[in-house]
């Protein structure tokens, strides 16, 4: 008999043991999956709210925020690095240099599990850790936003897209009115081929 379970992911995409958690509670679900089946939800949790555009140096924020030294971070980062390898998360080699705010990836997110298929906003949450904690990209950024959509084969545009069925950003034809994810996503559109 399988039990049926939801789950309540409350996690931000800044936190690398949030990419830990998730690769953690992946193994144990995958263990179970004869017994389990759980309906993961993501839940937003900003851990820096008030994160300027352009982010922070992360040794100095992190310096300021915990009272940690450089050295001791680094240490930590090795930790963070091997515990990722683990479960299945491949961290930054280096490290990511800078935090970012993540507001806006938060909201795709929202949207991703409002509007996508069943799944969508599981894949879009690890995009988003792939992209900022994997690769060290601008998580701020909508072009990496978009991106990270793109790759995991997701828009709210079209509820079960694919990559090739997906049209680029100039052919999506204009209308008169929109719901607020589909003004977000004709933002993240319009963005993509001029930010970084």
């Amino acid at each position: 008999m399988t039990t049926a379970l939801k789950i309540d992911f409350v996690s931000d995409i800044a936190c690398p043991w949030c990419a830990v958690g998730l690769g953690a509670l992946e193994q144990a679900l995958n263990e179970l999956q004869n017994e389990v089946k759980a309906d993961i939800h993501f839940q937003p949790f900003e851990l820096n709210p008030h994160m300027p555009e352009g982010g922070e140096d992360l040794v100095e924020h992190l310096g300021k925020k915990y009272g940690s030294t450089a050295d001791q971070q680094a240490q930590m980062y090795q930790n963070i690095k091997a515990r990722g390898a683990e479960v299945g998360f491949a961290f930054h080699p280096t490290g990511r240099g800078r935090i970012f705010n993540t507001f806006d990836a938060h909201r795709l997110l929202h949207w991703a599990e409002l509007e996508g298929a069943p799944g969508d906003q599981h894949k879009l949450k690890k995009a988003f850790l792939e992209a900022y904690q994997g690769r060290g990209e601008v998580i701020e950024s909508m072009k990496c936003c978009w991106r990270s959509s793109r790759r995991r084969a997701w828009t709210p545009m079209q509820p079960r897209p694919s990559l090739k069925a997906t049209p680029s950003p100039k052919k999506f034809a204009p209308r008169k009115t929109f719901t607020p994810a589909q003004a977000f996503i004709r933002c993240l559109l319009s963005s993509s081929t001029t930010s970084t």
